[in-house]
């Protein structure tokens, strides 16, 4: 039924016409509440100008409609069309304070992506009902104010990051030639080169330097973030890969930080070194604070971050330190000062010129369309991509599929595998002169810096942003062909918030980091904090998260601020149509070349997958031998086919029935702190969802309602609500926010939010039910995948009995705490991790069928055994049918 509700200039009354039911009421906010309890009606408040700014957030409370006069809003609209409402229904200066903000806030996050700030200041002006306000003041002029000083903030903060602030006082500046910078590194200490991109810097001032400090034979070091950087330089003796067992012998050293400063077998020049020379310095520390460094722990990249300050801290005491980057950063130059406590030298190039044009394209379709027919005419482009490039998945591929068949000549991927092949040694240290060979070059982010291309064999260069790097260097991959004048760039983000409290950054890492929850507590954490080099990765991810925050606007703000020209290209239907299809094609070669990949790659053990992971360097056959061994893992089989690796879907599977087992699952485990703390906020999910994961597990369902998800999200934003993992407590919020990777949650959002958690976190089925009421089941398929993991048994569409199921329940051990001996011990061991018990007549390995069979006639003999100090006996089947268990668990939780 269509329900309008407005306000009478008399009594309650209701009125019928047509399909509408229209009632009149004083108390509009009760009213809504109670017509919502029917969940078939849809709702429609009737405003006036006078109450509008109040019936609003009623509206958004409750999600129907509302109207003033002639202009309507549906719960289906943007925030940015609520917020315009409520600023032309402020009454008074207050109420047009907090509606404007939130007004310039939505059209900030527009610019320069989707508009500039002149067209949006346009649009303002066309949708902000001007008038005068009680203090005198206009609406539009006050908006356009707020939006402008905001616009202001936003692009100093975006300057600062890809720029040296004038007016830093921990640097001294310095402008000149290339050859007065080289005489300004021969005066020892600390040098930063700030020259712009392609203004000659490695090859003007680092290896000149290298060069010479090897002559005067003061075991230089020169250090890269990536070893395709130093790629050409292989064959070189002096390369890093050339140290041997008994050491290395050579005058310096060319290597990457986790290798020149954690490798044992360059101890004694990191020792007698007078020069340290840092190559792409901005990107060497986010290298240094990333996963890539060892095992991605915590105590792992503080020991590279910490071990590459002090080298550059006693080079620049000792002897010399030259760190050189185009888009040094203020926060960089800051941060770096006050760790060595000296200040610091900036040098720029004179005349250094960022001028460059970037063309922005629409869609990812709209660019290849543009690349496609630009290669159909014999053009020669490079595509430069930070798309995924992995065995889990491999868009890269996809785009490089795409266009080589509209290509008419030779194409090539370069990627970091083709870069440390020494095979390819040759190829890439004369890179510029053998890429005129080919029409269509798709590069990874090996080619984003590090690299200048001279020649003139290129028409157009094309950058696919996916977000995986800085937005630095997205900016660098512009400039590599240093002839052009404009690159073609698009982007391929998803928003996603990540955020930049050094507090929180710290807990979900520390919390990954710890083993076991049991060591997470603040004793633990004061001590891990306290740890040399932890604060500087913690403080740098901190800061890069807040880089990445509104990713494509932060990009194209820093371009501008150093001088690149954004221009906003049309796309043209037909063609993105056709190109649409072409990259549909070439995505599922790509993905059915990685199943292939993955299928016929070596079966490796679990000692050869753990030393595949340790070494410096694994080429692609390598990495897709470790992704075979984790799926036969993860799934607890010996055999891999297309429908598993098709239904794990690049491991995100694999992640949410992860997150399902801890929901279920009872049996005693170790557990890291992050997975504590993940395991409680799913079960607090739960069971404010009144949802009985354990009988959704086993075929049933739960409906949730509105209300269950407000009352979660209430839960979490309670300050006093606490999550206590080990001898540490966090507030819910913080719990939250680290079980699921960074996301929040609010009370207005609420439905939202759980439903999406629910979805992709937990990959668990939420259909529509009612109005405001959703039904949630597991699919078969996940159920059966679900299996495999837990038992190691079940393949895809196995029909069991209720008997089957029963014994299959009882020895996954998840149902109930008090699971027996001999199948704690098979229970363990289909988990490949230590068991308790040491005296099992049950072999690795063992089939489930004869599992069963023994289950049974020990069931039957009743038998009492110790686990602990809990006496526990094998339940029969009987006993395991729900209605048992649940009685059983109410037992036991009293």
């Amino acid at each position: 039924m269509n329900i309008t509700i407005k306000r009478p200039a008399f009594a309650h009354t209701d009125k019928k016409e047509s399909d509408t039911k229209i009632i009149e009421t004083l108390d509009i906010r009760t009213q809504v509440a109670l017509e919502s309890e029917d969940q078939k009606s849809i709702i429609t408040i009737q405003s006036d100008p006078a109450n509008a700014f109040d019936d609003i957030e009623i509206a958004l409370e409750f999600c129907t409609s509302i109207s003033v006069g002639t202009d309507c809003l549906h719960p289906g609209h943007k925030a940015q069309e609520f917020a315009l409402f409520k600023l032309n229904s402020a009454r008074n200066v207050i109420e047009f304070d907090a509606a404007s903000k939130i007004v310039a806030r939505c059209y900030m996050l527009k610019v320069p992506s989707e508009m500039t700030d002149k067209d949006a200041e346009a649009d303002m002006a066309n949708r902000v009902r001007d008038r005068v306000l009680d203090n005198g003041s206009s609406p539009l002029a006050g908006v356009v104010a707020v939006f402008r000083d905001m616009l202001q903030i936003e692009r100093q903060r975006a300057e600062d990051m890809a720029m040296v602030n004038q007016q830093n006082p921990h640097a001294n500046f310095f402008t000149g030639s290339n050859e007065e910078i080289n005489e300004i590194i021969k005066l020892g200490g600390l040098v930063l080169i700030n020259s712009g991109l392609g203004a000659g810097k490695t090859k003007e001032n680092l290896l000149p330097a290298f060069e010479e400090a090897c002559t005067r034979k003061v075991s230089p070091l020169f250090v890269s973030p990536r070893r395709s950087q130093i790629a050409p330089m292989k064959g070189d003796p002096r390369h890093y890969t050339n140290a041997g067992p008994e050491g290395f012998s050579a005058p310096g050293v060319v290597g990457v930080s986790n290798s020149v400063i954690g490798l044992p077998a360059f101890e004694w020049h990191r020792e007698n070194t007078k020069m340290v020379i840092v190559d792409e310095f901005e990107q060497m520390l986010t290298h240094n604070a990333s996963n890539a460094i060892g095992r991605g722990k915590l105590t792992e990249r503080a020991a590279i971050t910490a071990g590459t300050i002090e080298a550059i801290k006693k080079a620049a005491q000792d002897g010399t330190a030259v760190l050189a980057d185009a888009l040094l950063s203020d926060y960089t130059v800051t941060k770096l000062s006050k760790a060595l406590g000296m200040t610091v030298t900036v040098a720029t190039k004179t005349h250094c010129n960022f001028a460059h044009n970037i063309n922005l394209h629409p869609t990812k379709a709209a660019l290849i369309a543009t690349a496609q027919a630009m290669l159909e005419i014999g053009k020669n482009i490079l595509v430069i991509s930070d798309e995924s490039h992995n065995p889990r998945k491999d868009d890269l591929e996809g785009t490089f599929n795409t266009l080589n068949k509209s290509a008419t000549g030779e194409s090539i991927t370069l990627d970091g595998d083709f870069f440390g092949n020494a095979e390819k040694s040759y190829f890439v240290s004369n890179l510029d002169l053998n890429l005129k060979s080919y029409q269509l070059v798709v590069a990874s982010t090996v080619l984003s810096s590090g690299v200048s291309i001279e020649s003139d064999h290129f028409d157009a260069v094309f950058v696919i942003a996916a977000g995986t790097v800085l937005p630095t260097e997205v900016i660098q991959s512009t400039r590599r062909v240093r002839k052009l004048k404009e690159t073609h760039l698009v982007f391929t983000t998803h928003k996603r918030k990540r955020t930049n409290s050094v507090g929180l950054v710290f807990a979900l890492m520390a919390s990954k980091d710890l083993s076991d929850n049991d060591d997470y507590n603040q004793e633990n954490l004061d001590k891990l904090w306290a740890t040399s080099g932890v604060q500087d990765v913690v403080e740098r991810v901190a800061y890069e998260n807040g880089m990445r925050t509104n990713y494509n606007n932060r990009t194209l703000m820093m371009a501008e601020a150093l001088g690149f020209t954004i221009k906003r290209m049309s796309a043209n239907e037909a063609d993105e149509i056709r190109a649409k299809a072409a990259m549909k094609e070439g995505n599922e070669e790509a993905e059915n070349a990685r199943i292939d990949r993955i299928l016929t790659a070596e079966d490796i053990s679990r000692e050869q997958a753990d030393e595949r992971r340790k070494s410096d360097q694994m080429s692609r056959g390598q990495e897709y031998q470790i992704e075979n061994y984790e799926l036969r893992e993860f799934y607890k089989t010996n055999t891999l086919d297309v429908d598993l690796i098709k239904a794990d879907k690049s491991g995100r599977q694999r992640k949410q029935i992860a997150g399902l087992r801890m929901g279920v699952e009872s049996a005693v485990r170790n557990l890291s702190a992050f997975d504590a703390n993940k395991r409680k906020v799913i079960r607090k999910l739960m069971a404010v969802l009144d949802a009985d994961l354990p009988a959704i597990m086993r075929g049933g369902s739960a409906i949730i309602t509105k209300e269950h998800a407000k009352s979660f999200a209430e839960w979490t934003v309670i300050k006093r609500n606490k999550v206590t993992v080990g001898g540490k407590s966090t507030t819910a919020s913080q719990a939250y926010n680290q079980a699921f990777d960074g996301r929040r949650i609010s009370v207005r959002q609420a439905t939202r939010s759980v439903i999406s958690v629910l979805r992709e976190e937990l990959g668990m089925s939420v259909k529509e039910h009612k109005k405001d009421s959703w039904i949630v089941s597991v699919s078969n398929t996940r159920r059966a995948y679900f299996d495999m993991h837990m038992n190691g048994v079940s393949r895809l569409m196995e029909k069991f009995t209720k008997e089957d199921e029963a014994a299959r329940d009882k020895a996954s051990g998840y149902y109930d705490p008090t699971t027996g001996h001999d199948i704690m011990k098979w229970f363990e061991q289909t988990r490949a991790s230590r068991s308790s018990a040491t005296d099992s007549s049950w072999a690795p390995g063992m089939a489930f069928s004869d599992l069963m069979e023994a289950l049974n006639k020990k069931a039957d003999r009743d038998e009492i055994f110790m686990i602990g100090e809990i006496e526990c006996r094998v339940l029969t089947c009987e006993e395991t049918k729900p209605s048992v268990m649940k009685y059983r668990k109410s037992r036991c939780c009293a």
